[in-house]
């Protein structure tokens, strides 16, 4: 400003950083802001390099209608005596978009080679190298093997980049190069090393969020791989790619960051503007004050993230390293594993038993998504409007949707499962939310869910016992005290009970930190926008993901006895996350929580039931089902909480 030049400099350096590392909403947001800004004051590189980071992010965002008209306002700013290498980095845009949008022709080939080559004698490598790349792609699909051979064969030299994405790019190339001379085995070396160099660039990472996004660097590689592996129908090899491919492979080292008081201060002022909010909604504010409160509440969200990014730790972060199978194996005796694996619009399963691994096709994945959209709607219901019998309409339509989906996900692979085998379930991003418990063939068995194979061969060899156990309530459910006070007194005599005004979020943060078991009857609300602000409401506001992390030692145990407290996504290609991932990544071993919506009274008739079986030393997985099928045979009100799923370990208290 000092020096009289646009703020949209500026926002055009942030964006370009922000979409190095997959933070796409952002990176969109301040592209746009600079194109305007400096599309205004006439500069005109800047504002067609601005429109095309945008354009970028958007199809990113899985928007490729919107991206290619970024990169035609992109062509139309060109202006004779502007370098070509714009011109050609904006039909490298255009091109990208048209090709994700489903679009491949010779026209648009011959497009894509020319700016590849174009870009090559340029002497821009990160740019000719992803112009290739894209090129070939479009060869490909549209069935041109000979050229997309020479196109990917001008990538392959870029391996030794000192920039990691290049290398990842680069050896996504030769893997494809490799797979169209039928090299498979070659190609599934090429991706895996891609993945260790993915691998080693997050670990210099800290923020969760930006970790998990930076997944989707190697999402390409992932698919390919995965791909080839149910190529080669071996299920143990499928089992494998479809761990890489999850992205969830980078857990802390066992020695947490300080705690950061500059972050601790944000979330307060965020618990503070949320109660205030609530008290605004009850006292009947106008719609100038509930806009004020919500951009005030949006812009503590965005400093609590932009901080996160920013945060620092002397203690590296190591990733998990390949699966071991064999140890998987052994970890789950006589229970089995069984692992949804999506790829290219198809679902499969790999079913893990006795030692042998099985995998069996499922189909396309759109007629399994609208029959589990049908089955969370018909328990949304439930929860709302309790079903009064067991041949209530609402009751009959909830088990009719469970029918549907057990035929899709689980009659193929009954007869691998058995009756009552217990089951770890290992579920595909479509498949996060499933209430998997009121699947006719999973009814009655203990379940445990995890977001990777690796993660619950970690939490099943945690042995850890130490610590007290704390019980507390959030305001706003009529039974939630009542469920911990009554949890509390059959306790052991270390047991903290934190209820109304004392179930403040520092009380209740400082009582997890350490403990051995915690049970919390609160309010839960999930983020589709961002799951790390997926929230448990106490008495002064909300406890995020973001408070978890500060903690230096998480329970071994979590019972959440909240709405949604179990729902996680993955978003545009990242690493899966939630509150129920976060806690398992960060040391926890077994939570329950709920994928959906629950009613107040029966869900505190269930954790009753629960702890009552937990008291006389049943596992988590096993006294849970047995807890739920107890209370549904009694109660057809307690319909939805069959939402309460096992995650983890799902083992001993």
């Amino acid at each position: 400003q000092a020096l009289g030049l646009p703020n949209g400099l500026s926002y055009r350096d942030r964006a370009e950083a922000l979409l190095s590392l997959r933070l796409v909403d952002e990176a969109r947001r301040y592209a746009e802001r600079a194109a305007a800004e400096l599309g205004a004051a006439g500069f005109v590189v800047e504002t067609i390099q601005s429109l095309l980071i945008a354009s970028q992010a958007t199809l990113l965002s899985g928007e490729p209608a919107a991206a290619a008209a970024l990169a035609e306002r992109a062509q139309a700013g060109l202006v004779p005596g502007v370098a070509s290498a714009w011109s050609d980095l904006a039909n490298v845009a255009w091109v990208r978009a048209r090709l994700a949008g489903g679009h491949a022709d010779p026209a648009l080939l011959r497009l894509a080679t020319t700016a590849a080559n174009r870009l090559a004698r340029a002497g821009g490598p990160s740019a000719a190298l992803d112009a290739a790349l894209l090129a070939a792609r479009v060869a490909v699909a549209a069935g041109r093997p000979i050229a997309a051979a020479r196109l990917l064969a001008m990538c392959a030299d870029a391996s030794a980049s000192p920039i990691a994405e290049i290398r990842v790019q680069a050896l996504l190339a030769d893997a494809l190069l490799r797979v169209s001379i039928d090299d498979r085995a070659g190609a599934l070396r090429v991706c895996a090393a891609g993945l260790r160099v993915l691998d080693r660039s997050r670990a210099t990472l800290l923020a969760s969020e930006v970790r998990a996004r930076t997944a989707s660097i190697g999402a390409d590689l992932a698919q390919v791989g995965l791909t080839l592996a149910i190529e080669t129908g071996q299920a143990r090899r499928i089992l494998i790619w479809s761990e890489r491919a999850r992205g969830v492979n980078l857990v802390p080292a066992s020695t947490r960051p300080p705690r950061d008081p500059v972050l601790a201060a944000l979330l307060a002022e965020l618990r503070e503007v949320a109660g205030e909010m609530e008290a605004i909604t009850q006292d009947g504010a106008n719609a100038a004050q509930l806009d004020a409160i919500a951009r005030r509440r949006a812009q503590l969200e965005g400093d609590i993230r932009r901080h996160s990014w920013q945060s620092v730790s002397t203690d590296p972060w190591r990733t998990m390293g390949p699966l071991d199978a064999t140890g998987l194996s052994v970890a789950l005796h006589d229970r089995g594993l069984v692992d949804f694996v999506e790829y290219n619009g198809a679902l499969s399963v790999v079913v893990l038993v006795g030692g042998r691994a099985h995998h069996r096709p499922l189909g396309p994945i759109a007629p399994i998504v609208s029959a589990l959209d049908a089955l969370a709607f018909t328990l949304r219901r439930a929860a709302t409007r309790p079903p009064a019998t067991k041949d209530d309409p609402s009751a009959l339509a909830a088990h009719a949707a469970a029918t549907r989906v057990d035929a899709f996900l689980v009659a193929p692979i009954l007869r691998l499962i058995g009756e009552n085998r217990a089951l770890v379930l290992l579920p595909s991003p479509s498949l996060a939310a499933t209430s998997w418990a009121m699947l006719p063939s999973l009814r009655h068995r203990p379940l445990t869910v995890a977001p990777s194979a690796g993660l619950w061969l970690r939490a099943e060899g945690c042995r850890r016992r130490s610590g007290h156990v704390v019980f507390a309530s959030g305001p706003g459910l009529n039974t939630a005290a009542a469920e911990v006070q009554s949890l509390a007194i059959s306790e052991a005599s270390d047991a903290t009970l934190l209820v109304d005004d004392r179930a403040t979020a520092s009380a209740v943060l400082d009582a997890l930190d350490g403990a051995r078991v915690a049970h919390l009857a609160c309010h839960g609300t999930f983020r589709t926008d961002n799951p790390l602000f997926t929230s448990l409401r106490m008495s002064d506001g909300p406890v995020t993901v973001y408070d978890l992390e500060g903690l230096d030692r998480l329970p071994r145990t979590v019972v959440l006895s909240a709405c949604d407290a179990g729902r996680s996504s993955g978003k545009h290609g990242s690493a899966i996350m939630g509150l129920t991932a976060s806690l398992i990544t960060l040391g926890t071993t077994t939570v329950v929580a709920s994928v959906a919506p629950v009613p107040d009274a029966a869900t505190g008739a269930l954790m009753v039931a629960l702890h009552r079986r937990l008291a006389r030393g049943a596992h988590v997985a096993a006294a849970l089902a047995d807890a739920r099928n107890e209370l549904l045979a009694e109660r057809p009100d307690a319909l939805a909480t069959a939402a309460f799923c096992c995650f983890g370990a799902g083992g001993p208290l």
